[in-house]
This record gives C-alpha cells, structure tokens and sequence, in this order.
C-alpha cells in the first residue's frame, strides 16, 4: 500500500504512484481541494457492487450466475461522465463490492473505480455488507 500527501494547491496536481522495484502507475490529475469560499459539488450513491465489462461469467453476491453486478459498470461509467463537471469528491455509501471474503473480487472493483478514485476523493461508509460478513465484528445476528 503506497500514501502520500497532496499539499493543497491552488492548480491541479500529477501524480504516479509506485516505486522502481514493483512498477510505476500511469500518471493521473487531482483537483486541487475547495476553498472556504467556493461551492462543492458531490457525487453519491450507494451499493455499487463490481463486474467486469468482458462478459466473463461471474457470480454475484446472492449466488444469482453468471450476471455480476453488471448495473455497477453503467454507474461507473456514469460517474466517469459527471467528472468532466469538476465534482469534489465522491461518497460511496456502502455496500462497496460484495466481495464476500474475495480478494480477487476487490481487486477488480478496485480497477473498476480507479478511472474516478485516482482524480477525485472517493470516501466510502459502511455497509450492511461490509460489516455482516463472518469474522468481520458484527452485532447482528
């Protein structure tokens, strides 16, 4: 996992993230933060989910196959749109990528945000699937 700090500018930032051993990411553009002063604009929504875009047949979250969750992929692409607006930051309200304990599910939800999450600040709450899943420190049930 790489961090880093974007001090606040008042013109957008380039940015790659990586290092000479395991590779460098393509460069990517970040707005710089609002001021006091200025209206924000924010993109919300919840229960995204995740599905590649190659028909590759994949489960969902309820065992339904081979559909994934193929509305996520319009609500991405949605959200790359809206970006050509100039939002802020996004807020993803849970329910992220019903990853049921997959790795390899995250990972692609992941690649499917990254075209939005590597411009704008993508905040994320928990969901009901998120916090339910085994292991994971539920109250309920």
């Amino acid at each position: 996992i790489h961090e880093g700090v974007i001090p606040y500018e008042s013109a957008p930032v380039t940015y790659k993230v990586g290092s000479d051993r395991t590779g460098w990411t393509e460069e990517a553009t970040i707005h710089p933060r609002p001021t006091p002063e200025s209206t924000v604009s924010i993109l919300a929504f919840g229960d995204l989910g995740q599905a590649d875009d190659d028909d590759s047949m994949e489960s969902t979250f309820d065992g339904s196959f081979p559909s994934g969750e193929l509305p996520s992929v319009n609500t991405t692409n949605g959200l790359r749109k809206e970006l050509l607006d100039g939002p802020q930051v996004v807020i993803h309200n849970g329910d992220l990528a019903y990853a049921l304990g997959y790795a390899s599910i995250w990972d692609q939800f992941f690649a499917q945000i990254e075209p939005v999450a590597s411009r704008v600040p993508w905040m994320v709450t928990v969901g009901n699937h998120e916090r339910d899943w085994e292991g994971s420190g539920s109250s309920v049930g």
